[in-house]
């Protein structure tokens, strides 16, 4: 037995030894058991954390699609003329939809053609979801001019400002805003005399209306006040409130026939000082019956022009007046001559052409700078 247990210190049948090699294997079986126990951990974990972020998606996909509401809009008829064009946003209203909508005409209608026609605008979302909306749409052609009003002679003194606009108004059928254009091109404001001014308003179709008035310059005058005053006086015997402006006109022609004597002497340039003379001294001229005329009609609002005879060296001066009761402008000039046919109330170019040319170019006068009258 000693023998043995010297030859045989850790032989396999010894105690010791068996003890020692079990718990060796087992320590080994338990390291490879704990890295198989972490593996399989992270196994579930790495399953887990796919799951989480598979199953919401496949759930979605397991839900049934529902349908999206295509857009939807209300036609809205319009009307243009045909110098104008519309988007096709103006077609349709109360736009709905999921998602944004855009507008687009499906085709383009002809704005220049006038009468109804369909126009269909497409709605369509950011998914291509889309609706056809079917509106009418007039087209107008305008031929219609604007219209110019207020548009009135005026007398200005010299060295004052002409309002040319003032009181003046344009409208028009279709347009709200015309514009007015005033061509004042031919007005001397430093010289006294009669010039014509233009009103012209054009639309956006193109359409012109023209109106025309008178500027009349005057020199200032002590005697204005007096000679309106001493008008006035006249008018307020021979006139009444009923009157027409054309029986105002003959009741100023026939005052001044009967009550200014001829003479051939008056200082010309000044109206108002003519005018007063032949209020007061009841005699004069052809400037002064002009002027007593003119006062009067100043005095009882009727339009009138001053007008000249044309000048020859060596030729005597002759002065009258074109007046306007409403119906166009007339020759007035209440100077008396001798003979028949010297009648010289509201007459036209023709008849005073006549005239002259039988009576020495009595009333011969540049036409071009006077408004024409009407033929008859």
């Amino acid at each position: 037995m000693p023998h043995d247990d010297i030859h045989n210190p850790s032989g396999r049948d010894g105690q010791p030894a068996r003890r020692g090699g079990r718990h060796a294997a087992a320590g080994r079986r338990r390291k490879k058991g704990g890295g198989a126990a972490a593996l399989l951990i992270l196994l579930c974990l790495a399953l887990g954390l796919g799951a989480g972020l598979l199953l919401p998606r496949l759930w979605e996909s397991a839900q049934p699609e529902i349908p999206q509401e295509p857009p939807g809009g209300t036609a809205v008829d319009q009307t243009c003329l045909t110098v104008d064009t519309l988007p096709p946003e103006a077609f349709v209203t109360d736009v709905t939809g999921a998602s944004q909508v855009t507008v687009a005409f499906d085709t383009a209608p002809d704005f220049t053609v006038p009468g109804d026609q369909e126009v269909t605008v497409v709605l369509t979302d950011e998914d291509g979801n889309q609706t056809r909306v079917t509106a009418v749409l007039t087209v107008v052609e305008d031929t219609t001019a604007p219209v110019i009003s207020g548009v009135a002679d005026q007398t200005v003194l010299l060295g004052e400002t002409v309002t040319y606009k003032k009181g003046v108004t344009v409208t028009d059928d279709y347009d709200e805003d015309v514009a007015l254009e005033v061509d004042s091109s031919q007005v001397d404001p430093t010289k006294a005399g009669a010039y014509q001014v233009t009103y012209r308003a054009t639309d956006r179709s193109g359409n012109t209306a023209e109106a025309a008035a008178w500027i009349f310059f005057i020199q200032p005058s002590d005697y204005a006040d007096l000679a309106l005053e001493e008008a006035q006086e006249v008018l307020d015997k021979i006139t009444t409130d009923d009157m027409t402006q054309v029986e105002v006109a003959r009741a100023i022609y026939d005052w001044c026939r009967s009550n200014i004597g001829y003479t051939a002497h008056s200082d010309k340039g000044d109206w108002q000082k003519a005018a007063v003379q032949g209020f007061t001294k009841r005699s004069g001229d052809c400037y002064v019956y002009f002027a007593t005329a003119k006062a009067m009609f100043e005095a009882a609002g009727i339009p009138n022009i001053d007008v000249e005879k044309t000048y020859v060296e060596g030729r005597a001066m002759h002065y009258w007046s074109l007046i306007n009761c409403g119906s166009g402008w007339y020759h007035f000039d209440a100077t008396p001559r001798v003979g028949e046919g010297d009648d010289f109330f509201m007459v036209t170019d023709a008849f005073l052409e006549a005239y002259s040319q039988s009576h020495n170019n009595s009333h011969e006068f540049d036409h071009s700078l006077y408004p024409a009258t009407p033929e008859a």
